[in-house]
């Protein structure tokens, strides 16, 4: 392991972090039993050691995110054909009572 210099030696950066991101820190730095700088050293340590591992994550995240879509877009399909399936046979069933009619009227006119 890298000797550390003394604090005074070492690089600063000042950052601006969203509201309640702070608090977040804070919260992790003391359950880890860490200052805030050291938690985000640690952070951004396993960040740049373990870029790997972080994007295999993000992309299990995605799975996860895109089958859970893909789910719902299954039964949404699955809904919309039994609908059609309604609508058309309503149709043929329309189209057969009004051939079956036209064709009694037309047995009627011919009785004429």
């Amino acid at each position: 392991m890298k000797a550390q210099k003394p604090v005074r030696d070492q690089d600063t950066i000042l950052i601006r972090v969203p509201d309640g991101m702070k608090d977040q820190v804070a919260q992790r730095a003391a359950a880890n039993g860490r200052s805030m700088s050291a938690e985000i050293v640690s952070i951004l340590t396993e960040l740049f050691e373990f870029p790997d591992e972080l994007a295999i994550r993000s992309l299990i995240s995605q799975q996860e995110t895109l089958k859970a879509e893909e789910k719902r877009l299954k039964k949404e399909l699955d809904d919309c054909q039994k609908r059609l399936i309604a609508v058309m046979k309503e149709l043929s069933d329309r189209w057969d009572a009004s051939q079956k009619a036209y064709r009694e009227k037309d047995l009627d006119l011919g009785k004429r």
